[in-house]
């Protein structure tokens, strides 16, 4: 084995290493907060909106329905929620399941060329 790879190899474990003892450490410090001071001071909640998918590739977004979620204020995600710096900044959830437009991946080949070809006619 070349030389070069095995010093890089090292370090990506000591990397790997690195982040993990962040985790953990962050991890035992969320679990000591929660149990000393309460929830309060480990989670957060961040707004948000929906915005579905409509004709054309475009969006709509819907602001008449804002949801809370929950946050935790912590660099890695931590009891299934989101790091709260990471939910601030992805404040629109995005649809994905639009019934009313056709899924080509789901009808036989001969459909879906048919359609390919109508489409491309038009």
């Amino acid at each position: 084995m070349h030389p070069m790879l095995k010093i890089v190899g090292r370090w990506f474990l000591v990397l790997v290493g690195i982040v993990l003892l962040i985790y953990v450490g962050e991890d035992l410090l969320l679990r000591f907060r929660v149990s000393h001071n309460g929830a309060n001071a480990v989670f957060d909640s961040v707004t948000t909106y929906e915005a579905g998918a409509i004709k054309g590739g475009r969006q709509e977004f819907y602001f008449d329905q804002p949801q809370q979620e929950t946050c935790v204020k912590a660099m890695f995600p931590h009891f299934g929620d989101a790091p709260c710096w990471y939910a601030r900044r992805h404040t629109m959830k995005l649809l994905t399941k639009d019934l009313s437009a056709p899924r080509l991946n789901a009808m036989p080949p001969a459909a879906w060329f048919r359609a390919r070809a109508a489409r491309s006619s038009t």
